[in-house]
């Protein structure tokens, strides 16, 4: 039988019901003509994730740069501020030093020969100083000087011997002084203050001679001092002051503390010093006050004492 024509019917895709047209395309949605016009949702957090990783790249490479440069700061030793860097120039041999200190003081040079000496331990510390290239000649010598005080007075046992014989610069070793430094402008120890802090045996005076130039103030009072007074002391002619009260030394008042014209205290109170009063104090023209109380002194007072036109205070009793 025939049957009104009827269009062929297109078999729908295997799994699905739709069917569609097949002389006509197939509709386009609307969201497919919008992706052309802007990203799509997964592309733009593609592109945040990226960036993020990149930007967390570079913080952690200069988080990494600044710690290395951080720790290599503060893996540094630590060096005081007054201590010199280590120089490249030769460092001085023992026979250069030795032959130094020979020449500011021969009387000293034969000191060194006894490895024993209070001389020989200060040379022998002083060759092995770290910092002994960058020194000048002036200051080797000062830091002999002051490690010959500290040998011969039993350092060790000293009540305070904060950075005493140590590569730290002397301007900063333990003195009783703690207004005034005892450094002047030039680097030179001008005052030596150790009083009360329990320094025994035979003080060096040899050694002290060569400070000469530049000692003001040399303040040794109340410690356990022994010996004489050596007659070098009138070499010291920069002293202002000088001061060993309350000491064990003995023998005869030095005539040459008339050397000391600039000087404006001189105390040897409460010693064992015996013999008259040396007329030559009287040549001591600035002395403002005299201490010689508490010794075991025999004779007259000098007349002479009377031309000291400075001074202020005279202390005699029980000196006889």
């Amino acid at each position: 039988p025939v049957h009104d024509a009827v269009p062929a019917e297109i078999p729908s895709r295997p799994g699905s019901t739709d069917h569609y047209d097949a002389e006509k395309p197939s509709p386009v949605k609307p969201h497919a003509i919008d992706s052309k016009r802007r990203f799509s949702p997964f592309f733009v957090c593609l592109l945040v994730t990226i960036s993020m990783v990149i930007l967390g790249g570079i913080v952690a490479i200069v988080v990494l740069v600044l710690s290395g440069k951080l720790g290599d700061e503060t893996s540094s030793p630590a060096v005081s501020p007054t201590a010199p860097s280590p120089s490249s120039s030769p460092v001085a041999s023992p026979d250069d030093l030795t032959a130094l200190i020979s020449a500011s003081s021969p009387n000293t040079a034969s000191a060194l020969e006894d490895p024993t000496s209070a001389q020989a331990l200060a040379l022998a510390w002083l060759s092995k100083n770290q910092f002994l290239g960058t020194y000048s000649d002036k200051q080797k010598i000062q830091r002999f000087v002051l490690a010959v005080i500290f040998y011969s007075t039993t350092g060790e046992s000293w009540n305070d011997k904060d950075l005493w014989v140590s590569d730290i610069d002397e301007c900063d070793w333990y003195s009783s002084e703690v207004v005034n430094e005892v450094c002047n402008s030039e680097h030179e120890i001008d005052e030596i203050d150790l009083k009360m802090n329990g320094l025994s045996g035979e003080f060096p005076w040899t050694e002290l001679v060569m400070l000469s130039s530049q000692l003001l103030i040399l303040d040794l009072k109340e410690n356990r001092l022994s010996g004489s007074i050596a007659d070098v002391v009138g070499d010291m002619t920069s002293l202002l002051v000088f001061i060993v009260e309350n000491n064990q030394f003995t023998g005869t008042i030095p005539s040459t503390f008339g050397q000391l014209t600039d000087a404006r205290q001189l105390n040897l109170s409460q010693n064992r010093l015996s013999g008259s009063i040396p007329s030559e104090i009287a040549s001591m023209s600035s002395l403002q006050a005299l201490w010689l109380n508490d010794n075991l002194l025999t004779g007259t007072i000098p007349s002479e004492l009377g031309q000291l036109s400075n001074l202020r205070r005279i202390y005699l009793v029980s000196s006889w």
